[in-house]
């Protein structure tokens, strides 16, 4: 059983997810504000690159959707960079900075940086 989905079907919980494709600004900050008070130490926006093309996904048919997406991205950045420091990395560098400590002998102390 999927209870989360069921949940969310039953209008008792809101799933969200970090994807500039289907959710709205203030749901991603809201899920980022928790997350970070939680405690947790990175965040990974999501979104198909098919998205970025009009046509190509079902997220984006037209020029204007493709504006809709990156307007999303650019409010939740500008929202995240008011709640904590934002710091860009690539897939190789995340996983560099996210891998456990035995794997890494020579790294430094953690620092609280949001990936983004």
């Amino acid at each position: 059983m999927h209870v989360p989905g069921i949940l969310e079907r039953l209008g008792v919980v809101k799933l969200t997810m970090l994807s500039p494709e289907c959710e709205a600004v203030r749901d991603m900050l809201a899920l980022s504000q928790r997350a970070l008070e939680g405690g947790v130490g990175h965040l990974q926006l999501h979104f198909h690159s098919p998205t970025l093309r009009p046509g190509l996904s079902p997220f984006t048919s037209s020029a204007a959707g493709v504006e809709r997406v990156y307007g999303t991205i650019d409010r939740y950045l500008e929202g995240l960079s008011k709640m904590a420091s934002v710091r860009f990395a690539t897939i190789s560098e995340a996983h560099t900075a996210l891998a456990p400590r035995d794997a890494q002998p020579d790294r430094p102390a953690r620092q609280r940086v949001v990936h983004a």
